[in-house]
């Protein structure tokens, strides 16, 4: 099986990345807010971003995505219907690529998840096998019923 990584492509040059948090970590646009290492891989983070363009190829977590502020000037680059908002979702699935392209300055949270943590939890919260588990990949998604208090 081929290690997941991900890609960090700034002007034209790329790097082999481990995860989503690594690439964010490793642009000169996005900025970590908050972190909270959840132990066990697992982590959340408030991120600020904005005049970026990221690359994720094959990514090692499962990442959960909530746009907390802004987003209109950010868009999935391989899927040109969709654009940001305060309060889309996206949902990245472990071994997930996109491109991405940020204009316009936006804040969100991303809760990582390895595929181990995730499985198990599903498991042990359903009393089911977990390969049963599929977990579809969601882009920029109007979802109020999972972000209202």
């Amino acid at each position: 099986m081929a290690r997941a990584y991900c890609r960090l492509t700034i002007k034209g040059q790329e790097w082999a990345m481990g995860s989503i948090r690594d690439v964010l970590g490793s642009s000169s646009a996005a900025r970590a807010t908050a972190q909270l290492d959840l132990g066990a891989g697992q982590a959340v983070a408030v991120w600020e971003n904005q005049s970026d363009r990221v690359s994720y190829q094959r990514a090692s977590d499962n990442v959960f995505s909530l746009y907390l502020a802004g987003g209109a000037g950010t868009r999935r680059v391989d899927r040109r219907d969709c654009t940001g908002f305060p309060g889309a979702i996206c949902i990245m699935p472990r071994g997930h690529s996109s491109e991405w392209e940020v204009t316009t300055a936006h804040r969100f949270v991303h809760l990582y998840l390895p595929d181990d943590a995730l499985k198990a939890g599903f498991a042990q919260i359903h009393d089911c096998d977990a390969r049963r588990l599929d977990l579809p990949e969601v882009t920029l998604v109007d979802m109020p019923h999972l972000i209202a208090p």
